[in-house]
């Protein structure tokens, strides 16, 4: 339960698609609440996630572009030296940081983020 809440590691991607890896009762790296991309790709890599719903925070410091995924699902891109809040409702993965507010205004002061409307 704590690997999940507050867990970390680091990953090595080196391939252009590369699962995480996922064991059953014993620590994983899929299970882990952080997720630190590491490596030299010279490519975008695609790295696929249990389709299971999860909250992850990734940061990607494999010199390409990851895109993290359900083995049927849309993915989210991660840049090289970017960081991004993402989850995962069961099949597609989705930006926790990037939002549409369609109804009202959006106003943004400080790191303060009000909506009227």
């Amino acid at each position: 339960l704590e690997q999940s809440i507050a867990g970390y590691t680091s990953v090595l991607v080196s391939a252009s698609s590369q699962a995480l890896t996922v064991y059953d009762g014993v620590s994983d790296e899929s299970r882990n609440a952080v997720l630190m991309f590491n490596g030299l790709l010279g490519a975008p890599c695609n790295v696929i996630a249990p389709s299971s719903e999860k909250v992850y925070i990734v940061r990607n410091r494999s010199n390409a572009t990851v895109t993290i995924k359900t083995s049927t699902g849309n993915g989210i891109a991660i840049a090289n030296a970017a960081s991004e809040v993402i989850f995962c409702d069961g099949t597609d993965f989705y930006s926790a940081t990037q939002f549409n507010y369609v109804d009202g205004d959006l106003t943004v002061t400080g790191n303060s983020v009000f909506f009227n409307e």
